[in-house]
């Protein structure tokens, strides 16, 4: 069984990016393999002026989130975006069932009870 990594990169941060070009394709290339050997560690932030990243004077600063790690055999990305009018009814089984993961994997995390059961199995 693999394990897949969701990672979550601002589009806008990358849009502002105001350093030199190469050194974000190798430092966000860096950031994201930090952040999926140590999930424990949420964020990893990069800045284009080489001052702190955490400062919030940082010139320019693109942070790379540790959403979540999935073990499988084979994964598949499914997306909602709220700008679509989807209708639930319209759903497949899988995808229905994915829905209920997501919603479980959320809420354990939201309220720390890893312990309860997950209602799609």
């Amino acid at each position: 069984m693999s394990v897949y990594h969701l990672i979550s990169v601002s589009e806008d941060q990358l849009r502002d990016w105001r350093g030199d070009r190469d050194d974000l394709l190798r430092n966000i290339g860096s950031a994201v393999v930090i952040a999926c050997l140590d999930p424990e560690n949420k964020d990893v932030s990069i800045c284009a002026d080489g001052s702190d990243a955490h400062s919030e004077q940082a010139a320019s600063r693109i942070t790379v989130n540790h959403v979540d790690k999935y073990r499988a055999d084979a994964f598949s990305v499914w997306a909602w975006s709220t700008g679509d009018s989807v209708c639930i009814a319209d759903l497949q089984d899988q995808d229905l069932d994915l829905i209920i993961k997501l919603a479980h994997a959320v809420r354990t995390q939201a309220v720390h009870d890893p312990g309860k059961e997950d209602p799609s199995e």
